[in-house]
């Protein structure tokens, strides 16, 4: 199975789905349901557990040569670059081929390309959404216009969280939320 399959295959497991339609799941209005949490749960266990001692548990790392997370750091090559480096390891970094499997490879990837997000989801938004997340607003653009939007974002029905956080933030759980419901 090539990477692309084998990332297919476990995004689809990642976000309970069978198959990734083009238009993801905006055009259901799925959201992020009880099973994403769970699936998202898998990913940051592994994380925490195999990769926070020098990669830090919110993403800024704790070794100095390790990339920082948190500003995606190295995270803009592609799937294939980065499970080449889980797999074989590279620099300071071990191997991790012989320890995980490649489902779990793929969610420590998956899970470090939203850390940011998911750091700011567990501290603002877990204790009204612990189990599901209502769909984003189609109002909300493409991720490459967020930084440019200028109206408000409302990612939670209303319930005025925005107040509390920075736009980063905001962004970052955007971000984090489309991942996780498989859209783009």
């Amino acid at each position: 199975m090539n990477v692309l399959d084998r990332k297919h295959l476990i995004l689809a497991s990642f976000v309970g789905l069978f198959s990734i339609g083009a238009h993801g799941l905006a055009a259901e209005g799925r959201g992020v349901t009880e099973e994403d949490m769970a699936r998202l749960e898998r990913g940051r266990q592994i994380f925490h557990e195999r990769c926070a001692l020098c990669h830090g548990f919110d993403g800024v790392p704790e070794l100095p040569e390790a990339p920082n997370f948190a500003e995606g750091e190295r995270l803009d090559k592609s799937d294939e670059e980065l499970l080449k480096a889980i797999r074989h390891g590279k620099d300071v970094m071990p191997a991790w081929k012989d320890v995980l499997s490649e489902d779990e490879m793929y969610e420590v990837l998956l899970y470090a390309r939203v850390i940011m997000g998911d750091v700011t989801f567990q501290d603002k938004c877990i204790g009204c959404h612990e189990k599901a997340v209502a769909p984003l607003s189609g109002d909300i653009p493409a991720d490459d216009k967020l930084p440019e939007f200028k109206g408000p974002f409302d990612i939670c029905g209303g319930c005025n969280i925005e107040r509390e956080m920075s736009r980063e933030e905001i962004i970052s759980v955007i971000k984090f939320l489309r991942t996780l419901a498989g859209e783009k």
